[in-house]
């Protein structure tokens, strides 16, 4: 079948990935807020930063630049699971999704 029609075929049935619904978010989001929590503000520690939520992130391999804030709503229902030390810093049990790393980031900041 070919890639054109695969991916008609996803837009249609509806197995996009849905913020709304959750589940297994794109890899260019979830590594989008890894490089955005493991390189903050010029310090060394992202939790001494002062983090703005409007702050703008690389989103993929094009240049594409978003809020913070809108990469936290794609992933707010997110299950999968993030690096052990982000959920380190974030004082979460390792193994903890993303949805719960936005989540306290959204609480805390």
């Amino acid at each position: 079948m070919p890639t054109e029609t695969r991916t008609a075929d996803r837009l249609l049935t509806g197995r996009r990935y849905n913020p709304a619904r959750g589940g297994h978010a794109p890899g260019h989001l979830r590594n989008a807020f890894c490089d955005w929590w493991e390189y903050p503000c010029g310090l060394d520690d992202r939790r001494q930063c002062p983090c703005d939520l409007d702050e703008l992130v690389s989103i993929g391999d094009y240049g594409d630049r978003r809020p913070v804030r809108w990469l936290v709503g794609r992933l707010w229902n997110c299950t999968d699971i993030m690096p052990g030390d982000i959920c380190n810093d974030l004082d979460l049990a390792p193994g903890s999704t993303y949805a719960q790393g936005v989540r306290r980031i959204a609480q805390d900041f």
